[in-house]
């Protein structure tokens, strides 16, 4: 997690920017005196804003600019709060407006709101006028990137909105603004019955994002047993004008996010006392505020299903968190527990007491103080997440049976984790630099390593198991704990020297470790789909690749003293190779004709980055590629004999990019296949394949041509020139990742960011 003021401000501030917004259309402003100030505090808040990235950049090596952001932070929830009670009382007021005869202007029945929303609202604007100018002196860059996750949006549709319009339209008017946005939705005194209409509705407000809420208010209980998806809350002896303005207080509500400030501003811990009615999740923040944690009844809240509990301050005292931790204890359902920024030294005896049956997620943040870890009492937890904990030590828990979903990160002092995990898939460690062992996991599917200075020992023992057969016959047998393995990632663990003797994995990534000289034996590469390696000291993993059937995916990048690629065994099913960042790199094969016939089937070939290659090989390129990508080779002066490309027939589309050196294409030009190129900061290339120029001839047939830039290069006279039509869906070449096309399905994902996805699905042909 980042640091918490900043975590928290950012958010903050965005809401607070589409409040303001929202107040600066309403004519009352004026009226009241303070359109101008609202539209001030409007301008500081998009300053602001712009420069909040640098200032979580910077925070961390500047206490000034973290106490900045600790002040932006109370001011805008401080703001939040009075816009959000303005904003409710105003459509109070208009409510009650349709419902007379004759209608009262505001001053007359708001006089005194008018002028505490006034008072209120002139403060805040001051508070963010200081804030803004004292931002001067820290000389923040400003960037035009201001975005981490959408904001939640909040709308109204009032019933007449939803009594006039057609089903259609309001469909359409729903999908201006829901597709991936968290939103509370009210439908307020809602009177339709019919269930097939709002059957209708709720298949398009499933496009919002997950956390989002729809907010009914009716005075029919036939609307309730329809739309309900939980009891309604009746309101006979509520007062009719408070009615009116439970919809927006229940935005604040429903949301279920609470920033513990002080309790003479009612924002103390003791407001959410008697809100036992809340349900899915719950998040309370700052508590370093907390008087009294006790006061917030957690354990009274039958229906919270998940609860994040986050401090923000890094100079609170430890016993002071200890107290109010212990004193946050939630209900026995509770299912997902968050702690974020604790100091305490020690974690609750609630934590570990066997209350908790139902709790399967446990994520642990920034608890910098804890230096031991006991969850043993917790037979259905599935999910474990511990991040930051600087002084955790000792984890003396023996087993914990059901935990599927493992995380550690930027834990230095753990020694050592549970001994067996039965039941783990998953398994990430990253930068627990005094972790020498892993657990025994006799079910791990996914393992990634990043990072840890002193890990060696894979523990890949052979563990008898007993199995029962279809006939109900027991089976003995001893299986390796690692040979169900399917992606390991190994990232900068200087410590390891070999992989597990017995392993046979689907996926395997491996950089900067520089100790490891050998892959798996072919007898166990007989799963290998994709393998990547890079920030090599030698060529000694590049040599050592199996003879597989199987691999159809190469990653070859920063490979150290590699002046060309080996004599590879036999790759029949390679199908993408990519070789990225080889500053040695001179020519592209050892031997050319025999390592062509072990490519035979390559169809992607993408080299970037390797300054030193001169020339593609005279022998020319595998027979069946359809794409090549040739980009940032700065040495560059041919790509071959003069029928080099001309003999490529299933050739479609050719990518060269910054190859400065690069003069002219092969004698012969191109196949008829061809079907796009692009021609980008090749300076002398595109000199000679302009219309007229020397091998405009070449290159005229092509239906797709794209040289130096988009929407402003040559367009053959078979496709428009318009930038439109000449899409640079070849930049798939760059923007696939072909490490995350493991299996043939996996191909939509990979492409998924590109123009012309389809396409380019097509052009690799790797679903077939």
């Amino acid at each position: 997690m980042g640091d918490p003021a900043l975590a928290v401000a950012t958010p903050m501030i965005k809401l607070l920017l589409e409040k303001t917004s929202s107040l600066v259309k309403e004519e009352l402003l004026s009226f009241m005196g303070i359109d101008k100030d609202v539209e001030h505090l409007s301008s500081n808040l998009t300053s602001i804003q712009a420069v909040l990235q640098d200032a979580e950049e910077k925070q961390r090596k500047s206490a000034e600019i973290r106490v900045w952001l600790q002040k932006l932070q109370n001011a805008a929830y401080d703001a939040v709060d009075i816009l959000d009670l303005y904003a409710a009382e105003l459509y109070a007021w208009k409510r009650k407006q349709q419902q007379r005869k004759f209608q009262r202007p505001f001053s007359l029945t708001k006089a005194s709101f008018q002028n505490k929303a006034a008072k209120d609202i002139k403060e805040v604007k001051a508070k963010i006028d200081m804030i803004a100018e004292e931002k001067k002196k820290f000389h923040l860059n400003a960037s035009s990137q201001h975005s981490m996750d959408p904001p939640e949006t909040s709308f109204v549709l009032p019933p007449e909105d939803i009594d006039h319009l057609s089903l259609p339209l309001l469909h359409s008017r729903l999908l201006e603004f829901l597709p991936g946005t968290r939103f509370l939705l009210v439908l307020d005194d809602v009177w339709t019955e019919k269930y097939e209409d709002w059957d209708s509705i709720k298949q398009f407000l499933r496009q919002g994002k997950k956390g989002s809420r729809v907010l009914v208010t009716s005075r029919s209980s036939r609307v309730a047993e329809i739309m309900g998806t939980l009891p309604p809350h009746r309101l006979e002896d509520l007062p009719q004008d408070e009615c009116w303005s439970l919809p927006l207080k229940g935005f604040r509500t429903n949301l279920h996010t609470y920033h513990v400030g002080r309790i003479d501003d009612g924002r103390g811990i003791r407001e959410l006392q008697g809100l036992n009615h809340l349900t899915g999740s719950m998040q309370i923040s700052l508590l370093e505020n907390a008087e009294n944690a006790y006061e917030a009844n957690l354990t009274d809240k039958a229906s919270l299903n998940r609860l994040v509990l986050e401090w923000g301050d890094n100079t609170q005292d430890e016993a002071s968190a200890e107290i109010k931790l212990e004193n946050l204890k939630p209900h026995s359902n509770i299912e997902e527990v968050q702690i974020c920024g604790y100091k305490g030294m020690r974690f609750p005896s609630w934590l570990g007491n066997g209350v908790y049956q139902n709790l399967v997620s446990i994520s642990l943040k920034q608890c910098t103080k804890c230096r031991v870890l006991s969850l043993n009492h917790l037979p259905r937890l599935t999910q474990l997440s511990i991040k930051g904990m600087l002084e955790l030590e000792e984890w003396p828990d023996r087993i914990l049976p059901n935990l599927r979903r493992l995380k550690i990160s930027d834990c230095p002092k753990l020694r050592d984790l549970p001994p067996l995990f039965p039941n783990l898939g998953v398994l990430k460690i990253k930068r627990c630099n005094s972790l020498k062992a892993l657990p025994v996991a006799l079910s791990l599917q996914f393992l990634i390593l990043i990072e840890n200075d002193d890990l060696e020992n894979w523990h890949n023992k052979a563990v008898h198991v007993h199995l029962r057969n279809e006939q109900d016959q027991e089976i003995c047998m001893d299986e390796y704990c690692l040979m169900g393995v399917l992606e390991l990632t190994i990232y900068r663990c200087p410590k390891i020297q070999a992989l597990p003797q017995v392993f046979a994995p689907q996926k395997l990534e491996i950089s900067g470790c520089e100790l490891l000289n050998a892959l798996p034996a072919p007898q166990y590469a007989r799963r290998f789909q994709h393998l990547a390696l890079d920030s090599c000291p030698d060529t000694t993993l590049v040599k050592a690749i199996p003879e597989t059937g199987t691999l159809y995916s190469l990653v070859i990048s920063n490979i150290s003293k590699m002046l060309s690629l080996p004599k590879w065994p036999n790759l029949p099913g390679l199908k993408a190779l990519y070789i990225r960042d080889c500053n040695d790199l001179i020519s592209l094969f050892e031997d050319p004709e025999g390592s062509l016939q072990g490519l035979a089937s390559v169809k992607l070939l993408s080299i970037q980055g390797c300054p030193k290659l001169v020339s593609l090989p005279e022998a020319g390129l595998p027979s069946a590629i359809e794409c090549l990508s040739i980009g940032s080779c700065s040495s560059l002066e041919t790509l071959g004999h003069k029928e080099a490309l001309k003999r490529l027939t299933c050739l479609k589309d050719v990518n060269l990019e910054n190859c400065s050196a690069l003069e002219s294409l092969p004698e012969e030009g191109l196949p008829d296949s061809i079907k796009h190129l692009r021609i980008q900061g090749c300076t002398l290339l595109k000199q000679r394949c302009k219309n007229g120029g020397a091998d405009w001839s070449k290159i005229m047939h092509v239906p797709d041509l794209e040289i130096d830039s988009i929407g402003s290069g040559v367009s053959s006279a078979n496709q428009p020139s318009s930038s439109k039509a000449r899409q640079p869906w070849l930049r798939m070449c760059r923007e696939i990742d072909m490490r995350e096309v493991e299996q043939p399905q996996h191909v939509s994902r990979a492409v998924s960011g590109c123009v012309k996805g389809k396409k380019c699905m097509d052009a690799l042909l790797l679903v077939r």
